[in-house]
């Protein structure tokens, strides 16, 4: 039996499969933006073929497929989601518009603001009130409820959100008003705020709903076809989705929450970064992911992902549980252009896979950052996709100096040098923003580079940032997929209770606590994991009575008692003095959310060897040769390489033809990437089936002394 895993991004859809046995394959294919469920068919027959079956007995045989899409990201990028209205309390309807203060600059009040989701002709008051503690100060008006709909029917809605004060204590007047919504309206998505996310915080509960009503009828349309195409080959399984917070849960689940999946596919590099971890014993690793059209960076401190109550995407904010991930726009395919002030910007703009990069052959004339890598001879033309897209190296030279070198007056390497180092640029300060910008010394990670591009880059970013290592996973073209094989089902649920210390009340805590795992082990049993199989985790998000905002503490246990409020203070206060270096013993805290997550144990995560790729399983592949290539990475010009070819890393390893390391500057060719090993590092094969880029120690001995001499200078 197989377990198959697909990741569909922006430019290239990535499938990662394992047998029974334990043998991987993988693949890459361009996505198919028009037609995203037949481009997946299509990469799941190339997939079958690998393993010598076709289509429909591939998936007989297969007992699992997870699937990551950022479809419902992507549709809130591009404005492309589905006609909204909102039901809110009666007087609230601009709650959505006025949003909070803050702003990302405070001084500029001319800013713009994210994109409304609901004109203000579709965001409707309804007549009813709660108070703070969920009790009834004005019953819902239900003919005035009448009224709404008839609106709403004549508008030609898609999708409703309701959202009303307080539905966080006492959901009923919001789940009376979507019974006569959906009696009324068939056809139309509804969604409550209390179904989606029962939180304190009106604008972010608000806006969380509305993206959900936003969003859901896009993804659930595209599932529905997924699911007919696989269906016409034999596939009536769960299909499952990768969530937000690196969990699994099924499609039918998703086609009524898909704010869920808007970090879809990162979230599986973040939990194949937690396995990482392990296998390779480093607790800390910056995890980078450089596609076709994104750059997404996640941190694993102490070997686990960070996860954080709430998110803000596309300056819209999401009240959901959430892997941290940081994304930029600067991919492989990210469009490099000079503005009216003759700077160069690269990003965040992406050619995507159709067009494409110029360098594709497929209609795109702009240049991208493929592009440059392939002018400065990083690229081999016949062995890109693993020998499958031959890449035209005089449509990249004319983008890039028409649309580049021309306007800047410079020669047409020189220009593809600047896009590939403003690129680098932009990815390390995107990695100094996860770690400097918050405490963290990036000197203490080891950097894995994931994504079929990011390979080509790691070594200079983790010698600009003295980095020890920087690792390369065999299976980093694909590794958001291959992280989603061993992701778990899980249920995350998130209430309000407002309990301080001053009338700490375990009984309520419990009884709270207690539904919670009740319902979340209610979808477990559906998903048909055993009671031996669960696992949960609680997690209290707890602040100072006069703080704005929150941090979350696990308390390691399920059940309240009378010395519980104790351990909660300490844990509470322990916590607040690692991440803010103070605390406040005598003062009050209070717990304002509660978090259950129930899962089943995770999957062992099966590594690739060699075999995949050098053709031992019988399947013909492109293999590079040894030899050498002129390269340019830097100001100092043209430089000649050694290029080592996939079929000979097993030589590296045996120490028969090829040495047992590879020093730089060198390239390492691979179907689906190639790894640059800048000078003054050195590329050897670890046993876990992963390249190790290594500084060599003199330069790193050299350094840090040369550090340390300008620390005690700067003392005198």
């Amino acid at each position: 039996m197989y377990r198959v895993a697909i990741d569909t991004g922006g430019t290239f859809t990535d499938i990662a499969a394992v047998s029974e046995s334990g043998q991987m394959m993988m693949l890459k294919s361009p996505t198919d933006r028009e037609n995203p469920a037949q481009g997946i068919i299509l990469a799941l027959a190339e997939m079958a073929g690998c393993w010598g079956l076709d289509l429909a007995t591939f998936l007989e045989e297969t007992e699992q497929i997870i699937h990551g899409t950022t479809l419902a990201l992507n549709a809130l990028l591009e404005g492309q989601g589905s006609r909204t209205a909102l039901l809110t309390t009666e007087g609230f309807r601009d709650a959505l518009e006025i949003r909070r203060s803050r702003r990302d600059n405070q001084w500029d009040l001319r800013a713009p603001v994210p994109r409304l989701l609901v004109p203000r002709c579709l965001r409707l008051g309804v007549r009813e009130r709660l108070d703070y503690r969920g009790e009834v100060v004005i019953p819902l008006d239900r003919e005035q409820l009448e009224e709404t709909i008839a609106r709403l029917r004549a508008e030609g809605v898609e999708s409703a959100a309701v959202c009303f004060l307080f539905s966080f204590q006492n959901p009923a007047h919001e789940q009376a008003a979507a019974e006569a919504l959906r009696e009324a309206l068939p056809g139309v998505f509804i969604t409550t705020s209390a179904e989606v996310s029962p939180r304190i915080r009106e604008y972010e509960r608000t806006s969380t709903v509305v993206l959900n009503a936003y969003l859901t009828p896009v993804l659930a349309a595209y599932l529905n076809i997924l699911e007919e195409k696989l269906a016409a080959y034999g596939w009536h399984r769960p299909l499952y989705l990768m969530l937000n917070s690196g969990g699994l849960t099924d499609a039918g689940t998703v086609k009524n929450f898909a704010v869920k999946t808007l970090l879809s596919g990162p979230a599986g590099g973040a939990q194949g970064g937690q396995a990482l971890a392990q296998e390779l014993q480093n607790p800390d690793l910056v995890v980078a992911d450089m596609g076709g059209t994104s750059f997404d960076v996640t941190l694993v401190v102490n070997g686990k992902c960070r996860q954080v109550p709430e998110a803000e995407l596309a300056g819209h904010p999401v009240t959901l549980p959430m892997t941290d991930i940081r994304s930029i726009g600067a991919g492989g395919g990210s469009v490099a252009s000079v503005d009216e002030s003759g700077r160069l910007m690269v990003g965040p703009r992406s050619a995507g896979s159709v067009p494409g990069p110029a360098c594709y052959g497929r209609g795109g004339t702009e240049p991208t950052v493929t592009d440059a890598a392939l002018l400065l001879g990083l690229l081999n033309p016949e062995g890109f996709l693993g020998g499958r897209l031959r890449l035209d190296y005089d449509r990249a030279f004319a983008a890039v100096r028409d649309r580049v070198a021309v306007p800047l007056g410079l020669d047409t390497a020189e220009a593809a040098l600047a896009i590939y180092r403003i690129a680098a640029a932009r990815m390390a300060d995107a990695i100094r923003l996860v770690t400097v910008q918050q405490g963290l010394d990036p000197r203490r990670f080891a950097l894995v580079a994931a994504g079929g591009a990011f390979p080509l880059f790691a070594g200079l970013i983790a010698g600009e940032l003295e980095m020890r290592e920087a690792v390369i996973p065999l299976q980093g073209p694909v590794f958001c997929a291959w992280g989603m094989l061993g992701a778990a089902r899980q249920l995350d649920l998130s209430r309000t209770c407002l309990i301080s210390s001053d009338s700490f009340d375990w009984g309520t805590l419990n009884a709270l606590v207690g539904d919670m795992l009740v319902q979340g082990n209610a979808d477990l049993h559906r998903y048909g994991v055993s009671g031996a199989e669960r696992e949960t985790e609680l997690t209290l998000e707890m602040k100072y009575l006069d703080q704005h905002h929150e941090i979350s503490i696990n308390p390691g246990e399920l059940k309240f008692g009378l010395s519980s409020a104790e351990k909660i203070n300490n844990a509470f206060h322990e916590r607040h003095r690692e991440l803010f270096g103070y605390d406040e013993p005598g003062k009050p805290w209070e717990i304002v959310n509660v978090r259950v997550v129930c899962r089943e144990k995770g999957r062992d995560y099966v590594y690739p060897g060699l075999s995949h790729l050098t053709g031992d399983n019988g399947v013909e592949q492109y293999y590079p040769t040894a030899g050498s290539r002129e390269v340019m990475v830097d100001p100092a010009g043209w430089q000649a390489v050694k290029v080592y070819g996939a079929a000979g890393l097993p030589r590296v390893v045996s120490g028969s033809g090829l040495p047992s390391e590879a020093p730089g500057p060198a390239l390492l060719e691979f179907p689906y990437t190639t790894v640059l090993v800048p000078a003054g590092f050195t590329a050897s094969l670890g046993a876990q089936g992963y390249i190790s880029l290594r500084r060599e120690t003199n330069n790193l001995n050299n350094r840090e002394t040369n550090n340390a001499n300008k620390g005690e200078e700067g003392g005198q």
